[in-house]
């Protein structure tokens, strides 16, 4: 379902409606069905795995959450480790890596010729993949100590406003608003609208004209001017920024409407003053994610080989970051 679709338009309105008018004890179930019902519009199968995703990964993170045997709580996490990269990495990778393998053994005139599969990747799988496993995560490193509902766990892993593309949230900064009760304002509508507008601007003219342009362009660039190729990819980095950016905006209005805090994404990040000022303001969701959870434990657990534990924890977060963006060596 397209943010700029009319069915969205209608959507939305019947959404935020129906939160509003039923009780304050019956808004989380009513959030939880129109979640669902946002994911299953492309497939409803989508919804199933993500709700057996949402499953499993609550189950583990009480299993963290009761036991103080750290042993204990090591398996768990690393379950829900196993458990949500296996299902990420069958549905998005398992044919890049079979291709990847058979073209490997073919250079040594070994044809294993393995079978791939007709896959449909579900829409969002990575975005919500990593969102919950902040909650296996946050518990472990017991940044969230309160006891979180299955009910709300569930609206956390399918929040509709960022479950397709982001923000990435936490567990522990989103649970805790689901928990509390919300009030319809004025100033929640007007400003989740004028956030929702400025998304519009950029995703849809911005963004979404640039790329005709560079579509046009970058398709068959030895037609064009070194001056008329040099434009199009000038306008491909306003595309990739407006079309992310925008969506973003979008998805923080739509959760201010319903009383939601989302997290910033982008920081003017084409006014970096140097390469780390720039992932410290670009997707900063992911950029943080990666940070927190991925980078610094790696950090800790290399930090033996010195400047060397250092180096090699950057080469494998940026590593899966790339593979995160798509399965493409």
């Amino acid at each position: 379902m397209q943010y700029n679709s009319f069915i969205f338009f209608f959507f939305l309105i019947s959404a935020v409606t129906l939160y509003y008018l039923v009780k304050a004890k019956y808004r989380n179930y009513v959030l939880l069905f129109f979640n669902y019902a946002f994911y299953s519009y492309v497939d409803y199968r989508f919804t199933i795995l993500l709700i057996a995703v949402t499953s499993v990964t609550y189950f583990l993170g009480e299993q963290i959450r009761k036991n103080e045997d750290h042993k204990k709580r090591k398996i768990f996490l690393f379950a829900g480790l196993i458990f949500n990269i296996s299902i990420l990495g069958f549905f998005k990778y398992y044919n890049f890596f079979i291709e990847s393998i058979n073209h490997f053994l073919n250079s040594f005139n070994i044809d294993l010729n393995l079978s791939s599969l007709n896959i449909l990747l579900p829409i969002g799988l990575s975005f919500y993949i990593f969102q919950t496993l902040t909650f296996i995560f946050d518990i472990y490193y017991e940044t969230i100590e309160d006891k979180y509902s299955y009910l709300e766990f569930a609206i956390f892993a399918s929040f509709f406003p960022t479950v397709v593309a982001g923000p990435i949230e936490r567990a522990s900064r989103l649970l805790p608003q689901i928990r509390e009760e919300k009030k319809f304002s004025s100033k929640l509508l007007t400003d989740g609208i004028a956030l929702i507008s400025i998304g519009m601007v950029r995703k849809v003219i911005i963004a979404d004209s640039s790329g005709m342009i560079v579509n046009h362009i970058l398709a068959d660039p030895q037609y064009f001017t070194s001056l008329e190729v040099l434009v199009g990819i000038l306008l491909f980095t306003v595309q990739v920024y407006n079309d992310f950016a925008g969506y973003s905006n979008i998805s923080r209005g739509i959760g201010i409407i319903f009383g939601y805090d989302i997290m910033v994404n982008f920081k003017q990040p084409y006014f970096s003053t140097s390469v780390a000022d720039f992932w410290r303001r670009w997707h900063i969701s992911l950029s943080t994610w990666l940070r927190d959870y991925l980078f610094k434990p790696l950090q800790i657990k290399f930090r033996g080989f010195g400047n060397y534990g250092n180096a090699l924890a950057i080469l494998i977060t940026f590593i899966i970051c790339g593979i995160w963006h798509g399965a493409s060596w």
